[in-house]
């Protein structure tokens, strides 16, 4: 169990920035609440990542102690192995969709004058 531990220590920057960003949305939620939810949600995909690696790391320990028992299939793992980092490459982009959409989201256009404005 410390192994899984020790490995999710090089992921804890990315943790982190979830964790802040998940606070900011909490905060900003019921003044903003269309792009709060997509931001939230596109958090919560992104933060599957980490649960995709534990499962793989998971996978290969499970796979290595019965390889030596059964004669384990190197093809078969090399499969599961692509299949878990594609599901967790998909939801990972999900999630940065989702965050780029909230961005968007709920935001009144400007015409050309409200922009020379701001200038």
């Amino acid at each position: 169990m410390t192994t899984s531990i020790g490995m999710l220590f090089p992921s804890l920057p990315y943790l982190l920035a979830l964790i802040v960003a998940f606070v900011i949305c909490i905060t900003k939620f019921s003044r903003h609440r269309k792009a709060a939810r997509l931001c939230l949600f596109g958090l919560v995909l992104m933060a599957s990542h980490i649960v995709f690696s534990l499962g793989s790391f998971f996978f290969v320990q499970w796979f290595v102690s019965n390889a030596n028992n059964q004669g384990g299939n190197p093809e078969v793992f090399g499969f599961v192995m692509m299949a878990i980092h594609l599901c967790s490459s998909l939801v990972q982009a999900a999630g940065i969709i989702l965050i780029v959409i909230s961005v968007f989201a709920a935001r009144e256009p400007q015409t050309d004058e409200d922009f020379e404005k701001t200038f």
